[in-house]
């Protein structure tokens, strides 16, 4: 840049642009002077222009790894002076390497355009060259494992977009895109212990060991926002301690303008309305980096779990474990250490033959009670529904849920208008679906008939379980698939985006059945609907009252 004035993916781009553009053209003039177009004199051209793309890439590509050498040359030197224990990756765990977080704006951005370069290349390629892989998008096998390999090193937004991609519908998300992210939840990177060290040091003071009579400084686990180490303290409470990444509250804002270049490369269909999702995605992640705001979600959270009716009934498994105030800061979150396996982990080898039936349809159907009474009773959810975030205790027979950085409440008359939709699908209302789907701000009233008869069909097929009688078997009920169609009308023909709640929502709902369809689970659904309608029935508003009969 500082030699031409030209940034140079902006080369980049105008090249792939002017492949695209020369291509049209010559397919234009051949049609309208009606005569065989010459192909090899074009595959030709194509070849030379493609081999002057990847020579702009490369000194791209050149200039990212001095740029990104420079940056790393001090913070090389300091770590080669520090005398420190090597952090071995635990097997056991879904931690893949230890490497440093770029958290500065600018090492991000070069981290993030030299991806967008070869995203574009391979995306312009296929589409001129034709597909080569047997993938069937925008984008080939090779350019999708470079895109998570990236986002696991990145964390921070990069990574948890990536995670909350991974688990929604795969009527919404291109299957073989779905398949790619999956992997980000298998696949996280650890900070090196300096680093790590610098934030306990930082918050907690030079002394900061005093607070455990004992610390693990290799960590169990790690995800987008920070890992986390098993400790025990003096009195003989062991813990967890989860620490944040050093810097990684100043790479959140910086990820959004590059998390909206990259995704300008067709990743995602543009009905999504990536910009709304990137927008819920960035206020998410600032609250979630506040830990201190976390544990306060936690204990509340705990205290309506422990004072409601069900406690003692259909909720009796699910535990919320204390936090250890005297050591939470704003970035270090300690709290009581529960054991267990992610929930859908409970039909693999990891349980020898997995869980009986009898004992995974009870879990599916504690989760499912768990997800109504959140929304329409408590109206306070808990909106990642990342597996690992639900952990069964075998040996106790309990549901531990450990995470409560994307908890959020919804606003009372939001939860109701909702309510109603739902209520409308399960009966089949299709004036009482479109009203309130209006009033909630996911219809304009401008739509045409197309696309309010998807609406409406995908709103129906959502709520099945809750409509249909009797136990609905989850091993062969695929929701997603019965909705895809009316799913990619809707991308195409909707007016609007959904309301920026409906995106934590609905990934908290999808999760639910995703788990309950992972456990192969059977379980009466319309039955646990119509006891949760009667439960909170008294504290409903006349008008909603007066349309639930």
């Amino acid at each position: 840049r500082r030699a031409t004035g030209v940034c140079p993916m902006e080369v980049v781009q105008r090249a792939a642009e002017e492949v695209m553009l020369r291509l049209g053209n010559n397919a234009s003039t051949s049609k309208s002077e009606n005569h065989t177009t010459d192909m090899d004199s074009m595959r030709d051209e194509l070849v030379e222009l493609r081999r002057e793309q990847l020579e702009l890439l490369k000194i791209l590509q050149k200039q990212n790894e001095v740029l990104i050498n420079m940056q790393n040359q001090n913070q090389n030197q300091k770590t080669q002076t520090q005398t420190q224990h090597h952090i071995t990756p635990n097997p056991n765990t879904h931690i893949t390497s230890i490497s440093h977080l770029p958290s500065t704006p600018l090492r991000r951005a070069l981290h993030m355009t030299g991806l967008a370069a070869r995203l574009a290349v391979d995306a312009g390629t296929r589409k001129v060259l034709g597909k080569r892989d047997n993938s069937p998008g925008v984008l080939s096998s090779k350019a999708l494992d470079m895109l998570v390999d990236r986002l696991c090193q990145m964390r921070g937004a990069a990574l948890k977009l990536g995670q909350l991609l991974s688990i929604q519908d795969k009527g919404v998300i291109p299957p073989h895109v779905l398949e790619a992210f999956a992997r980000v939840r298998n696949q996280t990177h650890a900070m090196p212990q300096h680093e790590m060290t610098s934030v306990l040091v930082s918050e907690l003071g030079e002394a900061w060991r005093e607070n455990f009579a004992f610390f693990d400084e290799t960590p169990i686990a790690a995800a987008s926002l920070g890992q986390v180490h098993r400790a025990t303290l003096h009195n003989g409470t062991h813990v967890a301690v989860k620490i944040q990444y050093l810097g990684v509250t100043d790479s959140v804002s910086a990820d959004m303008s590059n998390l909206r270049w990259l995704f300008s490369f067709g990743i995602l269909p543009k009905g999504l309305y990536v910009d709304n999702i990137l927008k819920e995605l960035q206020r998410e992640l600032l609250r979630e980096c506040d830990y201190k705001g976390e544990a306060s979600r936690q204990t509340h959270y705990r205290s309506l779990l422990e004072a409601d009716d069900d406690r003692a009934g259909g909720l009796s498994l699910v535990h919320v474990p204390n936090i250890i105030e005297s050591v939470s800061t704003k970035k270090i979150l300690v709290s009581e250490w529960v054991p267990g396996k992610p929930a859908d982990t409970l039909f693999s080898p990891e349980f020898g033959e997995g869980l009986g039936k009898a004992r995974r349809d009870e879990i599916a159907e504690v989760f499912l009670r768990l997800t109504l009474k959140e929304l329409f009773k408590w109206q306070t959810m808990q909106t990642d529904p990342s597996f690992a975030n639900f952990m069964y205790d075998q040996q106790n027979h309990n549901l531990h849920l450990i995470d409560f950085g994307a908890a959020r409440t919804f606003d009372k008359s939001f939860v109701e208008k909702y309510l109603l939709i739902v209520y409308g699908s399960t009966v089949k209302n299709r004036d009482l679906v479109i009203r309130f789907s209006k009033e909630l701000g996911l219809l304009t009233g401008e739509e045409c008939d197309e696309m309010l008869a998807a609406h409406v069909e995908a709103a129906f097929i959502a709520s099945l379980p809750f409509s249909a009688r009797g136990v609905s078997d989850f091993s062969s009920f695929d929701i997603s698939m019965q909705m895809k169609p009316h799913v990619q009308k809707m991308l195409k023909l909707r007016l609007t985006a959904p309301p920026l709640e409906i995106y934590s929502l609905h990934r908290r709902l999808n999760g639910c059945f995703q788990l309950m369809t992972n456990l192969s689970a059977s379980v009466d659904c319309r039955k646990i609907f119509l006891e949760m309608l009667r439960d909170i029935h008294p504290s409903l508003s006349d008008e909603t009252r007066g349309l639930i009969t």
